[in-house]
């Protein structure tokens, strides 16, 4: 599964703000962060029910934090924590129409998926 379809995923589900001195768990925490924000912005002029909303934002959070822990073996293996660290660099420098409507891993992505899963 490519890494960026697993946390496109978190589009439609909260942060769970943990914080962290690890680099790529604090970068992510930025991406978490983010895609809450974009998914607020897409739902805020809707007229949805507060229980739905409490739906949204717990399973954001519960998908966050799903993304969170297939990025951690990522953090002790010192050839994928800096692929891994540009992957989550490269979705935190998209805007939220870009995440919105993203169709493909970016290039950062699509290169530590293939130091993981190897070449398609």
């Amino acid at each position: 599964m490519k890494i960026s379809t697993l946390i496109i995923t978190t589009i439609v589900l909260l942060a769970s703000g943990k914080v962290s001195n690890d680099p790529l768990a604090e970068k992510f925490d930025a991406y978490c962060k983010k895609v809450t924000v974009c998914a607020l912005e897409v739902v805020k002029d809707r007229d949805i029910p507060n229980e739905y909303r409490k739906l949204l934002m717990d399973g954001i959070k519960n998908k966050c934090e799903a993304v969170r822990l297939r990025f951690q073996p990522y953090a002790q293996d010192p050839n994928l924590v800096k692929g891994a660290e540009a992957c989550v660099d490269s979705l935190n420098a998209l805007n939220c129409e870009q995440l919105m409507h993203m169709t493909e891993d970016t290039k950062e992505c699509e290169d530590v998926s293939q130091l993981v899963e190897g070449p398609k």
